[in-house]
């Protein structure tokens, strides 16, 4: 699980090591999809999605605020499955609902962070924030995830190693 969740997360200290954020607040409901979610997870306008919102804290500190959602034809019972759900969300996929994320594509920018966001992640509004919007695929190349993840960028930044 933790060589699967440092696969997909790259939060890092400056410099250093990879850092795996704890929960601190996690929500799941489920509501009607919008027009971006049913043309990426190819819905019907009736149908449903999960949305997970988590907060997370490193050492101590919150880090990262964090939305993903799903389409619920294909995540039957997750919207009312026991919390806190695991740290890796895609073992925890592929187990409970049979479904393998196979690759992702990410976008990462820097933004500054609203209201909203400054409140969640304890820092000043306008703060600079990294934000990265991911789509995850199956191995058959569907839209299974929509994440967006929105990170401090003044303890910590994005790590990417390519091999």
């Amino acid at each position: 699980e933790e060589r699967s969740y440092f696969h997909f997360f790259r939060l890092a200290e400056p410099g250093g090591d990879r850092v795996i954020p704890e929960p601190e607040v996690e929500t799941v409901s489920k509501r009607l999809a919008n027009q971006r979610e049913v043309e990426e997870f190819q819905l019907n306008e009736s149908d449903e999605v999960v949305v997970i919102k988590r907060l997370r804290r490193v050492n101590q500190i919150r880090a990262t605020r964090e939305f993903v959602t799903v389409p619920a034809t294909i995540f039957s019972g997750l919207a009312t499955h026991k919390l806190p759900l695991p740290v890796a969300l895609y073992p925890f996929y592929h187990n409970q609902f049979g479904i393998f994320v196979l690759k992702v594509d990410e976008y990462v920018s820097a933004v500054n962070a609203t209201e909203e966001t400054a409140n969640e992640l304890q820092i000043e509004n306008g703060s600079p924030i990294l934000e990265v919007e991911r789509k995850a695929f199956d191995w058959k190349g569907h839209t299974v995830e929509l994440r967006t993840s929105q990170f401090r960028s003044d303890l910590f930044q994005y790590n990417i190693n390519l091999k």
